[in-house]
């Protein structure tokens, strides 16, 4: 894993004390692969969590069903391609 994590672990670690306990190793249920445009995708559990092509598109995509000034309610983060996107919504 890359220093995203050591970073952003300081980070979260401000607000909760609780993530100390994370581990920087993936659990094997959970396999990451780089996808044709650069953006990384997760699989758990062998199910794919966003597009193997592109999933910054697909977050976008997503994004763009909801109306500007509407409240969401999102119950996954997933690698948080969507979040950008709908907050600018």
């Amino acid at each position: 894993m890359n220093n995203y994590f050591k970073k952003n672990i300081l980070l979260v670690e401000q607000h909760s004390p609780y993530v100390r306990d994370l581990l920087e190793e993936l659990p094997p249920s959970i396999k990451v692969q780089a996808t044709p445009s650069g953006d990384n995708t997760v699989w758990l559990n062998n199910t794919l969590i966003h597009s193997m092509y592109d999933p910054a598109k697909e977050g976008r995509a997503f994004a763009s069903k909801v109306k500007t000034g509407s409240q969401v309610f999102l119950y996954g983060f997933g690698l948080g391609y969507h979040i950008g996107p709908i907050l600018n919504k």
